[in-house]
């Protein structure tokens, strides 16, 4: 931890002790204090990492003692840049001394910030449902992952999560080599994200609407972390399970478990059993939810449980499709880049947002067709949309993780962080922004939109 004292004008320094990195990479500049009384804070880090397109988070506390700390600020700048940041404090006016502290070490994320205006807080829980066992291979295992992110209220002393269990990165990104991704996996070894551990939930507009996320064929529950903390921000509980099928998963008790579904190529009769396994656990996870809102001491009367959307990728998607027409409880749902081998004979009357991809994968041509078809069907309040160039994986967290990312790949998951605030938020919470009515000149990403 680096730390300050304005009124001394002394800098104190506490060496990193986190394994794997040097000492003294974040640390702060001579500050000044303005005519005003704000006081400039300047910060930089002693070494620049080789790596592009990363970003570096700063998170600053401050202090009037050195006893109570409280968060001030978290700046972000690219791992890469060697220019300082600058930040003033218009709080100091009117104290007599102010002291201030920013972890030493470099804390490293491959997305970018959240844009809504709540801090962000995760937790994961073991759900168990007896109902079905033999889950990831073990015959007497009920037992699955959870994973939360909320609006929340920060704590001082709190560092981001981690953006993926140590336990399972490596091997999960040699496994998905998408983009750069297996050159880039020993980054997501000490990877963060943007959400704090651990930390309470935000109550001045509790209770919050929530969003279930079901990830692609055996892939893992944070896929999508990047849309799930920027809905969080914009006061969304996210909700995304591990399914059976997952990549791998990491207990409580630090057991790790991988999925017990076959590799692709898959027959029509095992996809069908796979959405329909997945189905069940979602209704599952929404039935605990209802307890949890009655007696969880950190979620009770927290779920906004009249308003439930769901979103899933690929397998996901289909999932999306299937629980919104056999359960009512979900309000709204969003499909990206979905399958499912019979979306045809689905009756939905939910509002419901299509995003499909536009590259000649022949696997996900069927299954865009069809999507398109279900849109053709739906009666009101039902959009479709394809992005350009845009490719299966560009529809989670695949762009941000490239070494060098395409730019035209970064614009598509920025728009979809849009679409997905904008559509949950407009079904789920009665706010409407009119990005829906039609894609504006800023976004000519968007090559296909229909809406009715």
């Amino acid at each position: 931890m680096n730390t300050i004292s304005v009124s001394a004008a002394i800098l104190l320094a506490i060496p990193a002790t986190s394994p794997g990195q040097s000492s003294f990479l974040h640390q702060f500049g001579y500050p000044k204090i303005n005519a005003d009384h704000t006081i400039l804070l300047t910060l930089t880090n002693s070494v620049v990492s080789t790596l592009r397109n990363y970003y570096d988070l700063f998170p600053v506390e401050s202090s009037q003692g050195l006893m109570n700390w409280v968060p001030l600020v978290t700046l972000v700048r690219t791992n890469s840049s060697n220019v300082p940041l600058v930040f003033s404090d218009s709080e100091s006016t009117n104290l007599a001394q102010r002291f201030y502290r920013t972890p030493t070490n470099q804390l490293v994320t491959p997305i970018p910030r959240p844009q809504g205006p709540y801090a962000v807080g995760t937790v994961s829980r073991l759900f168990s449902d007896p109902s079905r066992t033999n889950r990831y291979n073990i015959p007497t295992n009920i037992s699955f992952m959870v994973q939360f992110w909320f609006p929340a209220e920060p704590r001082a002393g709190v560092l981001p999560a981690a953006y993926l269990n140590s336990a399972i990165a490596a091997t999960w990104y040699s496994y998905y080599s998408h983009n750069d991704l297996a050159a880039n996996s020993t980054l997501f070894q000490p990877a963060v994200s943007h959400a704090l551990p651990d930390i309470t939930i935000s109550t001045n507009r509790a209770p919050f609407p929530v969003v279930l996320f079901s990830h692609g064929y055996q892939c893992v529950r944070t896929m999508d972390t990047d849309v799930m903390e920027n809905l969080a921000s914009f006061g969304f509980i996210t909700v995304a399970i591990d399914h059976a099928d997952a990549w791998a998963s990491v207990f409580p008790s630090g057991q790790i478990v991988r999925g017990n579904a076959p590799d692709l190529p898959i027959s029509t009769g095992q996809f069908s059993l796979n959405i329909q396994n997945r189905a069940r656990d979602v209704r599952f996870v929404l039935d605990e939810l209802t307890q949890l809102n009655q007696q969880d001491e950190l979620f009770g009367g927290r779920f906004d449980l009249d308003h439930v959307g769901i979103m899933g990728h690929s397998l996901g998607g289909g999932v999306v499709a299937e629980v919104c027409a056999d359960d009512g409880r979900f309000k709204a749902g969003l499909s990206l880049d979905g399958a499912h081998t019979n979306v045809l004979a689905l009756q939905i009357s939910q509002p419901f947002l299509i995003a499909s991809g536009t590259d000649a994968n022949p696997v996900m041509q069927p299954f865009r067709a069809d999507f398109r078809k279900l849109f053709d069907q739906l009666s009101q309040n039902a959009y479709w949309l394809e992005l350009t160039n845009s490719e299966h994986f560009d529809f989670v967290e695949s762009p941000w993780f490239a070494t060098s990312p395409l730019p035209s790949k970064i614009r598509t998951a920025t728009v979809l962080r849009t679409y997905a605030v904008s559509f949950f938020s407009k079904y789920l919470k009665a706010e409407d922004d009119h990005f829906l009515d039609g894609p504006p000149a800023a976004y000519p990403e968007v090559e296909g939109f229909l809406r009715k």
